[in-house]
């Protein structure tokens, strides 16, 4: 791959005055950075955006883009706060200058953050900043759910480990347009094993921190602490309404290929082994748990993933004799209907991290 150094405006140049070509692949990972901040990054459009179209067109000013946060992450993980930039040219200089490997978008403040140093706590406050969720794949490979270990963009097995991504937007965009009223959502790559959204609406810039918290945890279905951080309490029936849709994408009533189907065959959840065993241990009940590996043990090997989960569904659905239901003594007993739904949503729900 080759960018040329600029372009000639002669017809025909000659060969002393051509530009001369750059072999890509031959640069180190600085000069690369040095040429995409100087010719591609679309600092116009993301100046614009941070803007909010509170700025002036003809001085190419924004004191709301003025008093945004910009951090930066040098090589060597030198971290950076507080730089703030009065156009997108100013900007633009110090990207060239100082290469940064890593860019934090921060919030609006009350004055420039790069005067903060001179300026008391009273008159330097934060004063809006977007709603953003985040969501990694290493929380799905940390509980067990990637059975593979393709978190890896580079791996060729990742683009199944990405459906899970394409799941949570689905399942997270619906919600956040359908149930909050949000209509500005920017759903990026979050540079490493993820995704973030940035919720740009103006009343979702502005609210409080206990608000913030609020529309996550409605988002979370997971509860518990570090060690229960699976438990799954708002699973009952009869479901919240934005549960239940949610579980018809996620069972992909509108997508035949991003769904838990799809999933259940590319991370061999049914898999016998290791992976079936801990897909069964989601189930509480024992003697139900033992069953269902004794009739999936019976089938052909043959069996794709879809048969083998509508045998397990069968089993599951089985109604259950008095003697059955004495031995589950005070537990009481969960209908097939709720377990499915709770293997689905356990497995496939997105996890996000409501820190951010």
């Amino acid at each position: 791959t080759t960018l040329s150094h600029r372009t000639m405006s002669v017809e025909e140049p000659s060969a002393a005055t051509a530009p001369q070509a750059i072999n890509y692949e031959e640069l180190d990972f600085d000069q690369k950075m040095k040429i995409y901040y100087g010719r591609v990054f679309p600092y116009d459009a993301m100046y614009q955006w941070l803007s909010y179209g509170k700025h002036d067109k003809d001085s190419a000013t924004s004191d709301s883009f003025t008093r945004r946060e910009i951090c930066f992450t040098l090589a060597n993980d030198v971290y950076i706060r507080y730089l703030s930039y009065p156009s997108a040219e100013a900007w633009r200089e110090d990207m060239i200058k100082k290469i940064p490997h890593k860019i934090d978008i921060g919030a609006i403040y009350s004055a420039e953050p790069k005067q903060k140093t001179y300026l008391s706590k009273d008159a330097f406050k934060e004063v809006s900043r977007e709603f953003v969720l985040d969501i990694d794949l290493t929380d799905y490979q940390e509980d067990g759910t990637i059975a593979s270990n393709c978190i890896d963009p580079s791996n060729p097995e990742f683009k199944k480990s990405w459906r899970f991504m394409a799941l949570a937007v689905k399942v997270l965009d619906k919600a956040l347009r359908d149930d909050f009223g949000f209509k500005h959502l920017l759903w990026v790559f979050s540079g490493r094993r993820g995704i973030h959204c940035w919720v740009a609406d103006e009343r979702a810039r502005f609210m409080s921190n206990a608000a913030r918290t609020a529309v996550a945890d409605y988002l979370n279905i997971f509860k518990g602490g570090e060690k229960e951080k699976t438990q799954i309490p708002a699973l009952h029936t009869p479901l919240h309404p934005s549960l239940e849709r949610a579980l018809d994408v996620l069972k992909g009533l509108e997508d035949d290929e991003f769904n838990f189907e799809t999933l259940l065959e590319e991370q061999e959840w049914l898999q016998e082994g290791t992976h079936l065993n801990k897909t069964l241990e989601l189930i509480g009940d024992e003697e139900l748990r033992a069953e269902i590996l004794e009739k999936l043990q019976r089938m052909p090997k043959s069996s794709t993933a879809q048969d083998r989960w509508a045998k397990m569904q069968d089993v599951i659905r089985k109604p259950r004799n008095e003697e059955s239901k004495k031995r589950r003594g005070k537990r009481g007993e969960q209908s097939g209907e709720d377990i499915i739904m709770h293997l689905i949503f356990k497995l496939t729900y997105p996890r996000l991290d409501i820190n951010v």
